[in-house]
């Protein structure tokens, strides 16, 4: 899913899935976590780098097809930093990851994986010393005292959802900084409340409310499309037979979220990224949201 959202310019520029689309796999994604905390686990590590889309039946797909869909593979060697011989178990060479983006939208299932369970644990038995989420999809209780839970796995899946929607990160930071993190917390979501006060003092982390840098969930919303650096398409669309998966999935430039789902999607938000882990919505009401199975 990262494939979808990153580019250089980020805000500017930044690629973003279809907005039913996005949604539709927004909605799966939540599935899935909820299918997980119902057995009394939590995924510890939600991002959009570990949400897959599935290609369509690739189990028969012969060796020409995976070559014309993905192209050659592109072979690195292998070798020491010190410049001595490779072991026994090393392997000859590596192997760089194939991009889908040009894979044809007949051979993409519109279908998500959550995947990479090397951070879960049971919920009754939470790590001592928190997970190794990326910062940006961190709660502020994880970042501060390292408290994993399913409740910061629902800031995570939140973050995740408003990624995939908007092709940008909600909290960002260049640097991995925990409090550039944090400071785009408050900027977004306001002062954090007294409980976290003492947190934020042990680990010496003074955050400024700056009234200048305030900006809401739902600006951050609006901002979607609104600084696309090319116009949308009127009349010269690529047809469906001659697009690449990019043409099909992604969202045309230019294109902006309604009120309404700004709206809807606020709420969801709101809801979901409370400072405090227990007044977050739970996986179970998150899949019956409003913004998930709406059509704007």
């Amino acid at each position: 899913m990262s494939q979808l959202s990153d580019s250089p310019g980020q805000i500017a520029g930044s690629r973003r899935l279809r907005a039913p689309l996005a949604r539709k796999l927004a909605a799966q994604l939540a599935e899935a976590v909820l299918f997980l905390h119902s057995l009394g686990i939590a995924h510890g590590d939600i991002t959009p780098r570990n949400v897959l889309l599935g290609l369509a039946n690739i189990d028969e797909w012969s060796a020409d097809d995976v070559t014309h869909q993905l192209g050659n593979p592109v072979k690195d060697e292998v070798f020491t930093f010190s410049g001595e011989k490779l072991g026994i178990s090393a392997p000859k060479y590596l192997v760089e990851p194939a991009s889908f983006l040009s894979v044809s939208p007949n051979y993409i299932a519109e279908e998500v994986l959550l995947i990479d369970l090397g951070e879960a644990f049971w919920i009754s038995s939470p790590p001592p010393k928190g997970v190794g989420t990326l910062v940006s999809y961190c709660s502020p209780e994880l970042i501060l005292e390292g408290r994993a839970s399913i409740w910061s796995d629902v800031w995570a899946l939140s973050c995740t959802m408003f990624q995939m929607r908007s092709g940008f990160p909600l909290f960002e930071s260049f640097s991995n900084s925990s409090y550039q993190i944090l400071q785009e917390m408050v900027e977004i979501l306001g002062t954090p409340p007294k409980a976290l006060w003492p947190s934020l003092e042990r680990n010496d982390i003074q955050i400024v409310e700056n009234e200048m840098s305030r900006r809401s969930l739902s600006e951050q919303i609006r901002i979607i499309g609104k600084y696309d650096e090319t116009p949308p398409m009127h009349g010269n669309e690529i047809p469906l037979s001659e697009q690449s998966a990019s043409d099909s999935l992604i969202e045309p430039s230019g294109v902006k979220v309604s009120e309404d789902e700004v709206n809807s999607m606020t709420c969801l938000l709101q809801w979901t990224l409370d400072y405090e882990p227990e007044r977050r919505l739970p996986a179970d009401m998150i899949v019956r949201c409003e913004w998930l199975a709406g059509d704007f």
